[in-house]
């Protein structure tokens, strides 16, 4: 622990008028904060999230930086965001469970593979995901039989990516990775890359560990410019609007905490107040502090005639506040979302105007599938077939981390339900309607069962959109 500084023992009493002030100032209020301070004081949230935890490490001759590789932002805050927002939150868990909860197409890769993890195999992928999603990096341990390069894989398991940390050991771009112990990093827990087990252990950076309990991991990263080394998520530009909004709910808490009025100053004048009465006015104000307190009414009697009370509001009061806060909010959300790359409506967001649009959701479905999911999938299954499938123990066929996408589970959910016909194929006219064979009397109709597959149920949702959207 550090000795305090000698100036922090150094305060001078402020005089009875000022201290009289101050104490009416802190009966004002009731401080509680509603997130936890993820940035220093007189910083924002990015600044601080931007500032990298890592070493310093002076370039070697060959160029290349040897040693801990400094992340290009803190991971640890850059995750607590998940609890702080309920937009950011809902998005990341709408592309979790878009890219890798629907499973695989193979069932047989579920089967195999659940009985290397701890819960089960689209478990530990969740968890993995979820890192992606938050930090733009996700690590899958692989265990061995014997801990040799040669055998089996006897375990699947998920690594924190906020704990895991890039050591290049040489100009020759040789690396592992390390997980600071409580001992520090003299006592890290290294891994080796995938396949890198027996290179790693003949290099001088892993030769001490030769024979010892070691473990592969495999790291997903989110492609960007910006590292060379780590993953970097794309929603990062709306942590200014993620502190905005915190601020935001923070000035109403603390408006509702502190009897639902604005803030104000309350001067006493003519005489200095007794000890006494100025207990009894700080109890009377301290009783109508917090939830359940409010609207009470306060008598006092101060018998003193040259004492005059005079109580100043330093806010603004009104239905002016109440719709300057929900359009900023509108505005906030609808930029956190967009950050993501998330459609509104998915992220639970109702946007005036669409909200009786039939096909908006389905619209959105397939906009994020093929822009934003479609993305993720194959950069999982590309890792996933270059590492994994690659291993002659577990002998996966060249399809077998192939995911499932939303418009598959779409079409199952078709033919499960038989949807009934849209509104916009009624809205044809007859000659086109009778050309296609339709009954005229029919009305609304279910549309009889097909043998729903991915491209079915494509063409299915163009023709569904181009006619709802059909001027006529």
């Amino acid at each position: 622990m550090s000795t305090p500084s000698n100036t922090s023992a150094q305060v001078t009493r402020p005089s009875a008028r000022r201290e009289s002030r101050a104490t009416v100032s802190k009966l004002a209020r009731s401080n509680r904060q509603l997130y936890p301070q993820l940035a220093p004081d007189g910083q924002g949230m990015l600044a601080a999230i931007q500032k990298s935890l890592g070493e310093d490490n002076a370039p070697s001759n060959q160029g290349v930086h040897v040693g801990h590789v400094r992340r290009p932002f803190d991971f640890g805050r850059t995750a607590m965001l998940k609890m702080h927002n309920e937009h950011h939150s809902t998005c990341i868990e709408a592309k979790k469970a878009a890219t890798v909860g629907l499973g695989h197409v193979d069932k047989n890769t579920k089967k195999k593979l659940d009985k290397l993890c701890r819960v089960s195999w689209l478990h530990t992928m969740m968890q993995i995901s979820e890192d992606w999603e938050s930090v733009g990096n996700g690590y899958l341990e692989v265990v061995r039989e014997g801990f040799k390069a040669n055998g089996k894989v006897t375990g699947l398991h998920y690594q924190p990516a906020c704990d895991v940390q890039i050591v290049i050991e040489d100009e020759h771009y040789n690396s592992h990775f390390e997980i600071k112990a409580t001992g520090g990093l003299r006592n890290a827990i290294k891994f080796a890359n995938y396949n890198d087990l027996d290179s790693f252990q003949s290099r001088p950076a892993g030769q001490a560990l030769e024979g010892k309990r070691m473990s592969e991991l495999i790291h997903f990263a989110q492609p960007s410019s910006y590292s060379r080394y780590f993953g970097v998520p794309f929603w990062l530009a709306a942590i200014a609007s993620i502190e905005l909004v915190q601020s935001l709910k923070q000035h109403q808490f603390d408006f509702h905490q502190n009897r639902g009025v604005p803030e104000f100053m309350l001067f006493v004048m003519g005489t200095k107040v007794r000890a006494k009465d100025w207990a009894a006015i700080e109890e009377s104000l301290q009783a109508q502090i917090g939830p359940g307190n409010s609207h009470k009414s306060l008598a006092m009697n101060l018998t003193d005639p040259n004492i005059t009370v005079q109580l100043e509001k330093m806010a603004m009061e009104g239905s002016a506040d109440g719709e300057f806060f929900a359009k900023m909010m509108e505005t906030l959300s609808v930029n956190i979302v967009s950050a993501h790359r998330v459609p509104p409506p998915i992220a639970g967001i109702l946007i005036p105007g669409k909200m009786g649009a039939s096909n908006e959701a389905s619209n959105a479905i397939m906009t994020f599938q093929a822009l934003v999911i479609g993305q993720s999938q194959e950069n999982f299954e590309t890792t996933l077939r270059c590492t994994l499938g690659t291993d002659k123990s577990l002998a996966m066929p060249d399809d077998a981390f192939v995911f499932r996408t939303i418009v598959e589970e779409m079409a199952e959910a078709m033919e499960a339900l038989a949807p009934i016909d849209t509104m916009g194929r009624m809205k044809e006219e007859l000659p086109e309607a009778a050309a296609e064979g339709r009954d005229l009397e029919d009305g609304v109709q279910k549309i009889a069962k097909v043998a729903w597959d991915k491209e079915t149920a494509r063409n299915f949702l163009r023709s569904v959109f181009t006619l709802a959207e059909d001027p006529r």
